[in-house]
């Protein structure tokens, strides 16, 4: 599923920022891709690739679907390069877009909002619940 925002690789080597930012987080990436685009002739082998990252984060816009109003989306499937996965898919940063989602349902029941109103227009008290100054 597409969200208002895909997150990529290089919002977590830059440790990029965002306004509506609910998740964070340390690890580096580890992106695994097909050996064939290096020449091997079978495609079933991958190769990992490993980055060292500063603290990155994740903005709720990743979080929502752009074209179905009421669908929020957490944990691997969320808005995301097949590369910008390669950090966030760990439990830690899973949960933390479980929090952020579930936070989110109750505050979209609370002010009769879908879930991009509330990145918009409520992110501030959604970042308060999660932990965020």
């Amino acid at each position: 599923m597409m969200g208002d925002y895909i997150f990529k690789q290089e919002y977590e080597m830059k440790g990029t920022e965002f306004r509506d930012s609910v998740v964070e987080e340390t690890r580096e990436l580890d992106g695994h891709y097909q050996r064939k685009y290096d020449g091997l002739n079978v495609d079933f082998l991958s190769k990992a690739m490993f980055r060292h990252t500063p603290r990155y984060y994740v903005p709720f816009r990743c979080l929502y679907s752009k074209n179905i109003g009421n669908l929020m989306m957490a944990g691997r499937c969320f808005s995301c390069t097949h590369i910008g996965l390669g950090g966030p898919r760990v439990m830690l940063t899973c949960a933390q877009m479980g929090i952020a989602t579930g936070y989110a349902a109750a505050m979209c029941k609370k002010h009769k909002a879908l879930p991009r109103e509330v990145g918009q227009k409520h992110i501030k008290e959604l970042r308060g619940l999660i932990g965020y100054a």
